[in-house]
Formats: C-alpha cells, structure tokens, sequence
C-alpha cells in the first residue's frame, strides 16, 4: 500500500495549528497565572494593609494556598497541605506554615508545672516562671484560695481574677506578672492553646506535609513581605466547609 505524504503546503497548515496550539494553551495557563497572582495580592493587601480579617478570607486564603501545592487544585474534604512553603509574589514572598493546635500545651488543662517549664524555655528565670505559673492558675481556677507565690482578688491593688478559663490571649495581660514581651516579643503566643483538647493525639505531620482532618483545630502562620517591611498574622481555624475562624492576631 502506497503511503500518501502531505505536500510542503500540508506539512507548513500542520506544524502551524500546532505551534498555535501550543501558544494558545501557554496564553492560557499565563493568564489563570495572572489571574491567580491577583487574587493572592489582593487578598494579602485586605490581611495586611486594610487589615480585614473575615472567616471568608480565611477559606480564599486556604484555597489559594492550595492552588499552589503541585498535587492540589482545590480544598479536598481531608486536605494534605504543605506543613512548611513558600511562594514569591510580585517583589514580595509569602511564606506559611500549617500547624496542628492539639500539640500546642493548652494554658486552661495545663498543670502549673508544665507551665513553668514552658515558661523556662522561653527564657523566663524559674523563680519568675514559678510565680507566673502559680498567678495563671489563680486566674482560672474556681476558688478564691492564692498559692503561696500567685494572686487573688485584691480590692487594694484592684486584681480581680475571672476564675474562669481563658477566653482570650490578650486575657493574660490582665494575669499579675504577665506583659506584652512575654507574650509577643517571647513568643508565648506562638507556643500555646486556650482551645484544642489536651490528649496528645499524633500530629499528621509528615516530610510530605501536614494531613487536615475535617472538624480538627490548625494554626496557620503567614507572613508577607514586601518593600522591606514584613507583617505576619496567625489564624487558629477549624478545618471545615468553608473554614472556621476561630482566632486570629497580628504578630510583631
């Protein structure tokens, strides 16, 4: 059987409408580049410079994020993030981490020990950690009883301790001894909970990345920098359909 070869003019149609091919795909993967590009920088613009915090910006931030993983085009019901990553954006870097709030040491199950340790590693003196660890447990607990070295209610010195948990990090400005530097500047914040339980359950944590489970509490870190100036911000949220909100600061 004879084999029928296309003339030159047949051969110049064919590699034409694939080299248009080619340029019409590499158009449209720029441009769902660009597309993407915007809505990270905008919405990084509402987190950081208009500050607008929602539980919606939370879902596109996550979803966005995903965007960038190699293996996920969307948020999936039990979601495989990058635990560590980061991206360039414009001038700017982005960089994020996911974290699982239940291998955090949680300020309201915690026993005044484990606290003082914590507290030792952050640098604290132990005679300081010892006092702050039993102050802090005044604050919470039911009773009206000081330790030897915490603080109750004083009507002199206008202390009134809630003898509730935590509701807040910034409520532990108001605990005897406690200051914004330990807080921030020590990164206490960074290395607590007031919500997840205190069973040590396993972190979903590999080399690969970190497994999100569906009604599990994470921290997520994100920082931005740009023009020289870096903001970060911490979001504690409950993976869900879309994501929960739970807390979330400005971090120096």
């Amino acid at each position: 059987m004879k084999t029928i070869l296309p003339n030159r003019k047949g051969l110049v149609l064919i590699v034409t409408l694939v080299l248009l091919a080619a340029i019409s795909t590499m158009a449209e993967l720029f441009y769902m580049e660009v597309i993407k590009y915007r809505k990270v920088n905008r919405l990084l613009e509402q987190l950081f410079i208009e500050e607008m915090i929602a539980p919606q910006i939370i879902e596109k931030i996550l979803y966005l994020i995903a965007l960038y993983q190699k293996e996920n085009k969307i948020i999936p019901r039990e979601g495989h993030f990058s635990y560590q990553a980061g991206f360039h954006l414009g001038k700017g870097r982005v960089e994020f981490y996911f974290l699982p709030e239940n291998v955090l040491v949680n300020l309201n199950k915690a026993t005044p020990d484990e606290v003082q340790r914590l507290l030792e590693k952050l640098g604290v003196t132990p005679e300081r950690a010892l006092k702050l660890a039993q102050c802090l447990a005044d604050w919470i607990d039911a009773d009206n009883e000081p330790r030897p070295l915490g603080a109750e209610k004083n009507l002199e010195e206008k202390y009134f301790p809630r003898n509730k948990p935590l509701q807040d990090f910034a409520e532990l400005l108001l605990i005897k001894g406690f200051d914004p530097y330990l807080l921030y500047g020590a990164k206490l914040i960074e290395q607590v909970t007031l919500w997840s339980s205190s069973d040590k359950i396993p972190a979903e944590i590999s080399e690969d990345g970190i497994f999100l489970r569906p009604g599990k509490l994470y921290r997520l870190f994100i920082s931005w920098e740009k023009d020289r100036r870096k903001r970060r911000l911490m979001v504690i949220f409950r993976f869900a359909f879309p994501p929960q909100a739970v807390y979330w600061t400005f971090l120096p």
